[in-house]
């Protein structure tokens, strides 16, 4: 899905038009803004939906403040994407669209992690030794990261807007700020579709959850009677979204 530079300039910034969970999703980003001075924030963006959603309406928050006419206010904020091996060629592709859309420089760290996404959850220390070093490199440092996190997610259902790393569990300290934790499936696509946010194409042939190219399929639930897929945005229960995210043991030959 493509858009060009000049249509995005030209998306309204009005924020008072929202409400709901995106209401309260502004108002966690305005805190976030407030209490830490830009270059100590980071936005993880790995080219999933998710992390897409959020990224577009941290963009129009920036947009909104202090009447900002920068048609690329996303570019003062760094971002980062935690990759494992063996992702998808179209993330690549959609992600190099995505800095040119926003004006953002993400810098990629590589990660041996399983699932094709890093959540910050507890996991063995030598595994967030990509987070400490990009941490310890970056300067000034980082002090909280915008994450795409939503509850339905794998070790996510008891996160807080806020929330601090737990250095107890091996991980660098920073805060992770999580606005669109409450969202459901739904809200991600209804956002991305009311708001014409350029998404990764993969979405739109059948796949519901990007991890790696080694445990990712189209959602089954998506299939049509001829074998394609629905897009993504069909998928009527959002209980079935990782429904394409196969085991070790479950991989298509």
């Amino acid at each position: 899905m493509t858009q060009t530079e000049e249509s995005r300039r030209e998306l309204p910034i009005d924020l008072s038009t929202y409400s709901g969970r995106v209401q309260n999703s502004i108002s966690i980003i305005q805190k976030a803004l407030d209490v830490y001075p830009l270059d100590t924030l980071a936005i993880s963006f790995n080219g999933g939906k998710d992390c897409t959603a959020l990224l577009h309406l941290i963009h129009q928050v920036l947009l909104s403040r202090d009447g900002s006419k920068e048609a690329k206010p996303c570019s003062h904020i760094r971002c980062v994407c935690f990759r494992t091996p063996n992702g998808f060629p179209d993330v690549d592709a959609f992600m190099l669209e995505a800095a040119q859309i926003y004006g953002i420089d993400t810098q990629i760290v590589d990660l041996p992690i399983k699932e094709g996404e890093i959540r910050l959850h507890p996991m063995k220390t030598e595994e967030c030794e990509g987070l400490r070093q990009w941490i310890s490199t970056t300067t000034p440092p980082p002090r909280a990261i915008f994450m795409g996190s939503r509850r339905t997610d794998p070790y996510c259902d008891n996160l807080h807007n806020f929330d601090e790393t737990d250095v107890k569990d091996g991980w660098p300290l920073i805060m992770r700020v999580n606005p669109i934790i409450d969202w459901t499936y739904s809200d991600i696509w209804r956002f991305i579709q009311e708001n014409h946010v350029p998404y990764c194409d993969l979405y739109d042939k059948g796949y519901t959850s990007l991890g790696a190219m080694t445990n990712t399929i189209p959602n089954p639930h998506l299939e049509k009677e001829d074998g394609s897929f629905l897009p993504a945005h069909q998928l009527k229960e959002g209980t079935y979204e990782r429904a394409g995210r196969v085991s070790r043991n479950n991989q298509p030959k």
